[in-house]
């Protein structure tokens, strides 16, 4: 990215954050930035959870998937012809 843009996108971050403080009196300043604080946690948690799940979701997809694979082989690995068919 330019880093020009870069710039300018944090200059108007701050100008945000400086028009936000500006509608609160000035002793509210600290509970807004508690509550800045508790959001930044707050969303990385998310975050944290969000990939967790995703993790989770292909675990399973994979054990899945190497379930099958196993069921074919005891399948094909039968003496006699026949076969065993997992209906799920």
């Amino acid at each position: 990215m330019n880093t020009e843009i870069l710039e300018r996108i944090l200059t108007a971050k701050e100008y945000q954050k400086k028009a936000i403080y500006a509608l609160f009196p000035e002793e509210m300043s600290g509970h807004l930035e508690v509550i800045e604080k508790e959001f930044k946690i707050m969303a990385a948690e998310l975050v944290k959870a969000c990939v967790r799940n995703e993790q989770s979701k292909t675990d399973k997809r994979e054990s899945r998937e190497n379930s099958r694979v196993d069921n074919h082989r005891q399948n094909s690995d039968r003496q006699n012809g026949t076969r065993k068919i997992d209906i799920t």
